[in-house]
């Protein structure tokens, strides 16, 4: 016989009810007993009872006491899921099982009678402990059926049971036998109120529903009673059948069985897989045990692991170790590939390149300067260079030397770079010529060096011989910090060569392999990118700026230079696919410096390369794991650690977390820091010893919360403090909020990183004003740019009048309004599109600004938009629209309405003007700027903003950019058609001219060509622009120096082609010139292209920056009838011998130098062009004076 109950008409009680009842009817019948008599009361009268309770007292206090208890924001339990949780349950299902012997459970027992309470109260306590250490939650609520049995009814078969919600309180990692006593504590007080039906409480409660979980409480505990194992003499055995349903996220249901006592764990099959749960199950079992043997012990402390699962976390999948080159720093493993391939190119960058030979001798060359000037072994030498050939010559001379290079980012504010000059005791710099003068005032006591410098090149360029420790410093680079300035962490040779050495092998990179490095400086990673092809025998392509920032531009230079292997954020790939997809054809993609989403990988893999995923933190050199990225579902792993790597995930006591359970993740092995300098109390809390061994070595705490998954592979689940990562930087949210609460309008503020849609995380900065000095957001953008990193300025400002919080008072992070619900202020209205075009336009904006609604005349840059987000948008109207639009068109256009209205404008391609209209309104003479070598004038937004409403500026872009026009091919060329532009703006003088470096030289041109229509010029400024024809040649003894050694190379070469084959040389010499002349038969090609294509092809940067060098180095400046305004660092000069750039010959009227405090270049961006605003200010002041 078979009997199945179902819920509606029995509880557990009923079933032992039911059996006794068989037992004694199977007795009766065989002779053995009387029948049981008939019972006085029925099932319906407890449900009329029930019914009339409803409107008594009693129901009415039992309500209140559970609003009290559960109304408002109630705990929800979050336990580590395998899968996404659906919008909605499904309720499907499946249970596992373990056993509880009965020693066991007696000792549970023994327990729970010393302390006053039940069984059930303990399982419950210890239940609430595993929980907490799966999930992190300390305030959970589990539901319990409790049976409502008046006496009267106790031999009634039907349904007595009511939920119960029972919150329990496990906050300050207190003892078993502590939370013990307040689950016992807790379940008295529940249940002498548990009259009240659960269904009627809901009704009552007030809380956030949610369609994907159950109301209250997500998990349950059951305990059912014993039931009798035999009817008479025939014996009598339960069995559960698996019906695939799941009420709960979780429950345990225990039963006591003869022999045992057997705990079923149902689950949901939406969110978690069967082998997750099954060692869950064991996790509980281990962790009675461990209750019972000692339950005076903290809950954090109480083992849960297997012996099995232990072992596999802490050796198994720690099991890395692998030989290398331990004994050889990293310019050594340099050294050894540029003897073996001396005339191999080592690295290009633009149109130039250098071979493992020259590359060795010229660090060489400064590794004996930087010795002979007095830097020491682990000393700190500032590295301040633009991305170029130089800047590598830099890294490897400092090494050669001994001593450990700074990264020191041209673009950082002056304040942060002086910071870093002084934390890291610098005495001397590495820079170039161009990039004179950067550094603040207070730290000019360092000594500068200039790679090309005569100084350096009369240096011996032979190997330095200096004993070098694998121990001593190869770099420290400072990051951001949460105490509001930066902290340097350092890192030894001994660490970069495990990485490097690791990474040769997986993902794997040999000779035959080109890296294109697009990675500033002052990020690790960049590190990597240059010594990887460099110790390798490969060949480093250096991307310029312009073209990291323009996904069309770098994809050009990946197809252009062969490159096999690039290495990029997810915000550089991003930019690169919306561009050009195809680029990724065949790549070996290195993704890395912040998570990876899941259809980005999707995306890179339609490209048919590998996809590998970099996780590590700067601390540990680099990259930490690696891991080829496969098509799946769910978040990227960041893989296995790499050779010599050991991975910890441990919980808040530092015991290790159960697989599939998060926590943080502690990284041990070669790749540690040395620590951070000058920051004894940040080493000691977080480089500590290692808790899983006793040999004395560290471990580091990232501060990242990551898992294992069940197959050893590691996922990144977020942060456990205020540290996140914004397009691959680092960022300390506190560092931002410390510059901003400095601002006198902001009473307080809170920092938190916001992921729109499409995986791009933006920085979002929530503000309380003061009310006697409300800020304007510009003004709080201008106050961030001035003190840090661009990178770390936030999208957007949002102004509210108090900050959310948590039941305990703290601000609730997570429940800020989205940026897309407090649009950014742009100071209009919204107005819908008008039009499709309207429309479609406005599509593209929301996708990539990530915004739910967009005004026709809301501001693209006012909206959070940059320069990476402005590329992608123009590469997605083109893809949408079949329209290629010049950057320039954003100063005109910068609304969807104005946009629109260029588009609509059918004879816009052809009717191309080089004049843009900057800043067209105001009441002062216009200021027309000219365009640089590359023919953009995007350049020179910042600075007209900067110089005020009221200040006209113009800009005149070279023709071509489109792709349509035809090239002026020299300067005479370009100033006609610009002057005819100017005049149709401002028909009479006098003008004010200028540009940046070459546009400086066309400012000139133009300005000739308005004094000989005898119109007047009041200013010609020039920023850092030179007059290279006065630059005079190399002097005798420098031209022999560098005959010499060519002569001593290309001997050298033929020595080594005699020994190695006759054809070596030969071949290598051939490949160098290949590789000199490609950019050049690339522009011949493109120009050819054109003229058969009426779209143009993607070289048209290179044909336009092309045609301006070899105008400039045609130019032959005729004497101005005027003043020239120069714009220059202080104390800048290169070998022009002539402090006025060449231009003192020219200016009939003489050279007027505006000395500046920062660097040529950085002066057009935040935060050094207030200065050069200022600065031209008061001269367009002088010269209205004076007219």
């Amino acid at each position: 016989m078979m009997v199945n109950f179902h819920h509606i008409v029995a509880d557990g009680v009923s079933i032992g009810l039911m059996l006794d009842e068989l037992d004694v009817l199977y007795r009766s019948l065989t002779g053995g007993g009387n029948a049981r008599p008939d019972l006085d009361v029925q099932y319906s009268e407890y449900a009329r009872r029930q019914r009339s309770a409803f409107a008594g007292k009693k129901y009415a206090d039992q309500l209140a006491h559970w609003q009290q208890r559960l109304n408002g924001h109630l705990p929800v339990l979050e336990l580590p899921a395998d899968r996404p949780r659906p919008p909605a349950q499904s309720f499907k299902g499946s249970n596992a099982f373990a056993d509880l012997p009965l020693s066991l459970v007696r000792d549970l027992a023994a327990i729970a009678a010393r302390e006053g309470c039940t069984l059930f109260t303990t399982l419950l306590a210890a239940f609430q402990v595993l929980l907490k250490r799966y999930s992190g939650a300390e305030d959970v609520v589990i539901g319990t059926p409790l049976a409502l049995r008046p006496s009267e009814f106790q031999s009634v078969i039907g349904n007595f049971l009511n939920m119960v919600a029972l919150r329990c309180d496990l906050t300050g990692n207190p003892t078993f036998l502590q939370v013990l006593r307040r689950t016992r504590r807790t379940t008295l007080q529940a249940f002498a109120r548990a009259d009240l039906p659960f269904e009627h409480l809901v009704e009552h409660l007030t809380f956030d529903r949610d369609p994907s979980r159950s109301p209250i409480f997500q998990t349950m505990l059951e305990m059912l009673p014993a039931v009798r194992s035999t009817i008479g003499d025939v014996q009598v055995s339960k069995y559960y059948f698996d019906l695939g349903f799941a009420q709960f996220d979780l429950s345990l249901h225990i039963w006591e069985d003869p022999d045992r006592y057997v705990c079923r764990f149902e689950y949901c099959t939406d969110l978690f897989k069967a082998d997750t749960i099954e060692r869950m199950a064991a996790n509980f079992t281990r962790l009675l045990r461990g209750v019972a043997a000692d339950p005076q012990q903290r809950i954090s402390s109480i083992p849960i692991l297997t012996e099995h699962e232990r072992r596999l976390l802490l050796e198994t999948w720690n099991h890395t170790t692998a030989a290398y080159p331990h004994h050889r720093c990293v310019h050594q493993l340099f050294e050894e590939t540029a003897a073996a391939f001396p005339n191999r190119v080592a690295i290009e960058c633009g149109d130039k390149s250098v071979t493992y030979g020259e590359l060795n001798a010229q660090a060489n060359r400064l590794a004996n300067y930087l010795i002979q000037n007095g830097v020491e072994a682990q000393a700190l030498v500032g590295l301040h260079l633009e991305r170029s050939i130089d800047l590598v010559v830099g890294l490897l001379g400092i090494l050669k030397a001994g001593a450990a290079y700074v990264p020191m980012d041209p673009s950082f504010p002056p304040g942060r770079l002086a910071y870093m000059m002084e934390d890291a005791v610098i005495g001397i710099v590495v820079r170039d010529k161009a990039l004179f003068d950067l550094l603040p005032q207070p730290t000019h006591g360092a000594i500068c060096v200039d790679v090309e410098s005569p100084a350096v090149q009369q240096q011996s360029s032979e190997n330095v011989d200096r004993p070098i420790r694998v121990s001593h410093l190869a770099y420290t680079i400072y990051t951001s910090g949460s105490s509001g300035r930066p902290k340097g962490v350092a890192i030894e040779h001994r660490s970069a060569v495990n990485l490097l050495t690791s990474m040769q092998r997986k993902p794997g990179f040999d000779a035959r392999d080109v890296l294109i490095a697009v990675t500033t400086i002052s990020f690790d990673i960049a590190a990597l990118e240059i010594f990887l092809p460099l110790i390798s025998g490969g060949r480093l392509v250096v991307a310029r700026k312009g073209d990291v920032l323009d996904g069309s531009a770098l994809a050009e230079l990946i197809t252009r230079s062969g490159a096999t292997v690039v290495q990029g954020t997810p915000s550089t790939w991003k930019l690169l696919l919306d561009a050009r997809p195809e680029a990724t054809r065949g790549l070996k993609i290195l993704c890395g410096g912040e998570a990876m989403p899941r259809d980005l990988a999707d995306r890179l893999l339609d490209g048919g390369g590998e996809v590998w995923n970099m996780y590590g933190p700067t601390e540990t050199t680099i990259w930490s794991s690696v891991l080829r990225v496969e098509r799946g579902d769910g978040s990227v792993p960041i893989g296995p650690p790499i050779a010599n790597t050991q991975f910890y995930i441990v919980d808040d006591a530092l015991e290790p977390a159960p697989i599939g359970v998060p926590g943080e993740l502690l990284i041990g092995g070669e790749g540690l820091a040395r620590g951070y300098r000058n920051r004894p109390e940040l080493n000691a809390e977080r480089f500590i010893n290692n808790p899983f061994s006793n040999d004395g070595n560290r471990v580091y705490r990232t501060g990242d919360i990551a898992r294992f998954r069940s197959d050893g592979c590691i996922e990144f689940v977020g942060r456990r403090d205020f540290q996140v990562k914004v397009r691959g930087y680092r960022i300390e949210l506190e560092e931002i909020e410390h510059v901003l609460a400095q601002h006198d309008g902001v009473k307080d503020v809170a920092v938190v990183t916001w992921e729109d849609g499409g995986g791009d995380k933006r920085l979002v900065a929530y503000y309380i004003p003061d009310p006697e000095h409300r800020p304007e957001i510009r003004e709080l953008k201008g106050h961030v740019q001035e003190r840090l990193p661009e990178y770390m300025c936030p999208s957007f400002f949002v102004e509210l009048q108090n900050f959310p919080s948590t039941p305990n008072g703290k601000v609730d992070r997570k429940a800020f309004p989205n940026p897309e619900v407090t649009r950014a202020p742009t100071g209009s209205l919204h107005v819908a599109p008008q039009s499709e075009l309207e429309a479609r336009l406005a599509r593209l904006w929301r996708q990539v600004l990530r915004l739910a609604s967009i005004g026709i005349d809301d501001n693209f840059f006012d909206l959070g938009g940059h320069s990476l987000l402005a590329a992608r948008l123009f590469a997605m109207i083109e893809r949408e629209l079949g329209v290629r639009l010049p950057l320039a068109l954003f100063f005109q256009a910068p609304t969807i309405r104005r946009l629109a209205a260029k588009l609509e404008q059918r004879t816009w391609k052809s009717n191309w003007n080089s004049l843009v209209p900057i800043q067209a309104a105001g009441s002062r003479p216009p200021l027309f700027l000219m365009h640089g070598a590359e023919g953009n004038v995007l350049l020179y937004r910042t600075l007209a903003q900067t110089l005020g409403t009221d200040q006209p500026v113009y800009a005149l872009q070279a023709r071509g950019l489109d792709g349509r026009g035809a090239l002026e091919q020299t300067f005479g060329e370009m100033a006609a058609k610009y002057v005819e532009e100017i005049k149709l703006v401002q028909p009479e003088g006098p003008y004010h001219l200028g540009g940046y470096c070459l546009g400086g030289t066309i400012a000139l041109e133009v300005a000739q060509r308005l004094k000989s229509e005898g119109r007047t010029v009041a200013l010609l400024a020039m920023i850092d622009s030179y007059n290279i024809r006065s630059a005079p040649p190399l002097s005798k003894p420098l031209r022999a120096l560098h005959a010499a050694q060519n002569l001593y190379f290309q001997t050298r070469n033929v020595l080594l082609s005699l020994r190695g084959g006759s054809s070596r040389f030969f071949v290598e010499k051939g490949r160098i010139e290949v590789s000199r002349f490609k950019v050049r038969c690339d522009i011949l090609a493109t120009r050819v292209m054109n003229r058969f294509s009426r779209r143009p092809t993607n070289y048209q940067h290179l044909l336009i920056q092309s045609v301006n060098d070899r105008a400039q180095s045609m130019y032959k400046p005729e004497p101005y009838e005027g003043r020239i305004v120069l714009f220059k660092p202080k104390g800048h000069f290169s070998r022009l011998s002539d402090r006025h750039f060449g231009w003192s010959a020219i200016a009939q009227h003489g050279v007027h130098i505006v000395e500046m405090p920062n660097y040529p270049r950085g002066s057009l961006n935040h935060p050094f062009v207030k200065v050069l605003a200022n600065a031209l200010a008061k001269e367009m002041n002088t010269a209205i004076q004076n007219q």
